[in-house]
């Protein structure tokens, strides 16, 4: 049975055609087109599912910046 649950934190844009992946407890979202035109998204996202608490994720790297993509 599907239930909603209740997060609480930086949750990500409502897209689609966005990348999940599992490490340990704790789900990634990276990625996703919103629907409008090119409007492509480089977030990174993480859920743990324990807490349910969302996180946004950065990266340290100045010089190059993460390709904006959907279906990745």
């Amino acid at each position: 049975m599907w239930q909603q649950k209740h997060t609480t934190g930086s949750a990500p844009l409502g897209v689609y055609c966005c990348a999940f992946t599992v490490v340990g407890k704790r789900l990634v979202v990276y990625g996703g087109w919103c629907g409008h035109d090119d409007c492509y998204h480089n977030s990174l996202h993480e859920l743990n599912t324990t807490s349910l608490e969302w996180t946004v994720l950065v990266t340290n790297e100045t010089e190059r910046a993460t390709m904006k993509k959907d279906s990745c």
